[in-house]
């Protein structure tokens, strides 16, 4: 997936009452998007309905972690180049069997650059893929051989031992291609031009309105699919959706930093660590803060303790830039890597600070501004390490509230000087994390460019062994939290209120954001 700076903004989903076969969610409506084709679709609403409509060959749990799907086994060879997935027996909505071909097919048209997927990069550890996807290579050059119906066999450009995460992403799932050969360019754009594998079939659409979703009695597992109906309605008004709950019209509904004092003692209130990472990133295009000693000391200045009083439940300290959630050899990353970012440490702030000016030969230090999107609680952080940088640093540092888009583009130009910013991996491995800050990567506007951690995400990118690439990783994390290219803050978490006859309701930090595969009301 082109990685997606994390917003500010709210993802909704809300469960309304009415027969216990049946629930209704809300999601946050985009209203760009109308296209559930899962190798074209790009916003978040569709990430969150794909996974209901479609398996592919792994999947993902209630945690986010990689289970078979339509592949019930697989196997690497020694070398880690090759895969094979045997299928199980599955059918499609209308009982077409799924086979190694609708992967096959899928995939092609995912690379095939006249359809412009937006996230055709994500095949590229395939053999042969980004070279056809740049009009390169042949389809007949491509690592993806049928064996048979039911036997796929994946050959990768190098060992690629994070595949079964990967795997998991929308863009891999199958398509019934005689079934999209009906409708072509408008298979995915409404209901009767879609076709199912998933626990869920579409059978209506209404655009800009709702979707309605019924159980796929032809889906492999379909016994453990708890609710008959899932209605999907495309509100973004979160008052109305607030509203709509204390009336006891809905299960549940998001809260906003805003009315997280009010609730906060609420026995309804869950919170759940939603899989991003927040920061400051440096622009290191900026002379002074090209300095190292001055991001240090900028970073170091910040009580990310003291912070967690603004953030309340919507953040927890980070000492790390990798998330919790992602595994590790035998345990988390987050745990098997410990503390990579120091803590609040005013005193070396200080020394840091008036070392990168006299390094820089400067008397004083130049304007420098923060920006950040005018959502949640974005200004009272702001606001804070401002004040705390003047407190602990003596410095003026500006601040700005930008609309999101206006910050989006400021970063992709990199004409800032400091962002606050978010990231989210696509999927439950920490290279999903720490790519994006190799050199010329598309997504590192701080301009950071470190040979020796480059050659480290090189190892996590290419080993099959799994020790070894989650040891280069926190090698290479150390060295981030050391030429602080970004400040680390927070890791965030979203807060909702959840009435309690809806049981089984489950939060996922990466893919799609709701596991509804076995919820229901009670």
């Amino acid at each position: 997936m082109k990685k997606i700076l994390i917003l500010l903004f709210i993802i909704m989903g809300i469960i309304v009452y009415g027969a216990k076969n049946e629930i209704t969610v809300n999601f946050e409506y985009e209203p760009y998007e109308a296209n559930l084709d899962p190798q074209l679709s790009e916003s978040i609403t569709a990430a969150n309905i794909i996974p209901l409509l479609f398996e592919g060959l792994i999947k993902q749990n209630e945690n986010g972690e990689p289970v078979p799907g339509i592949a019930e086994k697989w196997e690497r060879n020694a070398e880690g180049l090759v895969w094979t997935f045997y299928l199980r027996e599955a059918e499609w909505e209308n009982g077409d069997p799924v086979t190694a071909n609708d992967f096959k097919f899928a995939w092609i048209r995912a690379l095939d650059s006249k359809n412009a997927a937006e996230y055709a990069y994500m095949l590229f550890p395939i053999k042969g893929a980004y070279e056809f996807n740049v009009g390169m290579g042949n389809i007949e050059e491509l690592g993806i051989k049928v064996i048979d119906e039911k036997t796929l066999e994946v050959t990768l450009n190098s060992p690629t031992r994070y595949l079964d995460s990967l795997l998991t992403f929308p863009v891999y799932s199958p398509i019934n291609e005689k079934y999209f050969n009906l409708y072509k360019d408008e298979y995915g754009k409404d209901a009767g031009k879609i076709m199912s594998n998933g626990a869920y079939k579409l059978v209506k659409w209404e655009h800009s309105d709702e979707l309605v979703l019924e159980k796929n009695k032809n889906y492999w597992n379909e016994k453990e699919v708890k609710t008959e109906k899932i209605r999907i309605k495309l509100i973004n008004d979160i008052s109305k959706s607030l509203e709509a709950f204390e009336n006891n019209e809905i299960a549940f509904t998001v809260i906003t930093p805003e009315l997280y004092t009010e609730y906060r003692k609420d026995k309804r209130l869950i919170s759940y660590d939603d899989g991003s990472a927040w920061y400051l990133e440096y622009n290191l295009e900026n002379d002074f803060l090209a300095n190292k000693k001055i991001r240090q000391a900028l970073t170091i200045a910040i009580d990310k303790e003291e912070l967690g009083s603004i953030l309340q439940a919507m953040g927890k300290p980070a000492y790390g830039y990798v998330p919790g959630f992602v595994q590790g050899v035998d345990k988390s990353f987050r745990k098997e890597a410990g503390n990579t970012y120091p803590h609040y440490n005013s005193k070396k702030a200080k020394k840091l600070f008036e070392e990168g000016l006299k390094e820089l030969n400067f008397n004083e230090a130049p304007e420098i501004t923060l920006i950040f999107n005018d959502q949640g609680n974005n200004k009272k952080i702001a606001e804070y390490i401002q004040g705390k940088i003047k407190k602990e640093l003596g410095y003026n540092l500006k601040i700005k509230s930008l609309p999101f888009k206006e910050r989006l583009e400021r970063m992709t130009q990199k004409t800032f000087e400091i962002v606050l910013a978010g990231w989210s991996g696509d999927f439950n491995d920490a290279l999903s994390y720490m790519d994006i800050w190799t050199t010329g990567g598309g997504n590192n506007h701080a301009s950071y460019s470190n040979p020796k951690y480059d050659e480290l995400i090189q190892i996590a990118q290419t080993s099959s062994d799994q020790k070894a690439r989650i040891k280069a990783m926190i090698e290479a994390e150390k060295i981030l939290g050391d030429d602080m290219p970004i400040g680390m803050l927070y890791f965030r978490q979203k807060v909702f209120l959840v009435n309690p006859e809806l049981k089984n309701m489950k939060f996922k930090p990466v893919g799609s954001e709701y596991y509804l595969i076995d919820a229901y009301i009670e």
